[in-house]
């Protein structure tokens, strides 16, 4: 499947990723959520059980993948792994970036 294989790719290819729920965000809210990141991330909308699926291939912890339920995205960071959560952090009042079940996940490579 080749949302799989980009997923797992991404997981991989990134020194970090950030796991959020978007739920209650408008699409001007996420465009605004997305700027914010900076260049070395990038925010999807994400299926849960390809991202499970993905993750698990791509062997991140499954505290991470425990956490996929109701609405989710991922902020795949390269390089500076504390710029993004920090700018989430940031807009989370303006925008309600994430609820509380976050996760951060970093490679080990």
């Amino acid at each position: 499947m080749a949302a799989v294989a980009e997923l797992t790719e991404r997981f991989q290819s990134s020194s970090g990723a950030v796991l959020t729920e978007y739920r209650g965000l408008s699409v001007s809210q996420l465009g605004e959520l997305r700027k914010s990141l900076g260049t070395n991330a990038t925010y999807s909308i994400v299926k849960n059980t390809i991202t499970k699926i993905a993750a698990t291939e791509a062997g991140v912890t499954p505290e991470l993948t425990s956490l996929l339920s109701g609405p989710s995205a991922i902020a795949f960071v390269q390089g500076d792994v504390v710029g993004p959560p920090r700018a989430c952090g940031t807009s989370r009042g303006r925008t309600r970036c994430w609820s509380s079940r976050v996760a951060s996940w970093m490679a080990s490579h």
